[in-house]
């Protein structure tokens, strides 16, 4: 259909790697501002698929790196973050048709959007998914330890101050309701 698919996580993963890159601390102010003003994160589709660019250099193969995978979620916590990596979603929208995943995207991004799905696994088939993941990159992992984070980092989310991880339920006009019902 052409449109471009668009991973949440990957804007903040590429965040952190700004801060990693830069030895910034999340829980630093001036280091966060910093983050803020000098980050220039961007998506582009190239071959059909969806690279992550920091400062116009291609970082999709770094996004999930193990480093990045443990400080992500203390960037992505971060309000000031938040707004950035929002600023960046709705950007990319408005240049391309987009299918985005996230956390927040139904009630914070866009709540205005036409369509929205909250779907989630089960937390067997995350923790597989992403056990699977980390063995095809050489890592080893504790399944209960990763049932574990999974689980605080789902807990995490739904209960943070900024943008916490929500459904929205609304009822569709008849007229719609009809057309989701037929196609």
């Amino acid at each position: 259909m052409g449109f471009l698919c668009l991973d949440t996580g990957a804007l903040y993963r590429g965040m952190t790697i700004y801060f990693l890159d830069n030895g910034l601390d999340a829980g630093n102010e001036a280091d966060v501002l910093r983050a803020v003003r000098d980050a220039d994160i961007n998506v582009r589709c190239v071959e059909g698929n969806t690279l992550v660019f920091l400062n116009e250099v291609n970082i999709t193969p770094r996004l999930r790196d193990n480093e990045v995978s443990n400080r992500a979620f203390s960037v992505a916590k971060v309000p000031e973050v938040r707004v950035k990596v929002r600023e960046i979603q709705q950007a990319v929208a408005r240049r391309n048709n987009l299918v985005c995943e996230g956390r927040d995207i139904g009630s914070v991004v866009f709540p205005s959007a036409r369509f929205k799905f909250y779907i989630t696994a089960d937390i067997s088939v995350r923790v597989n998914r992403r056990h699977t993941e980390l063995l095809n990159r050489g890592e080893e992992v504790d399944v209960e330890k990763l049932t574990l984070q999974i689980n605080q980092r789902d807990n995490a989310d739904k209960n943070r101050e900024h943008s916490p991880l929500k459904p929205l339920f609304f009822r569709l006009p008849p007229a719609q309701r009809h057309f989701v019902q037929q196609h």
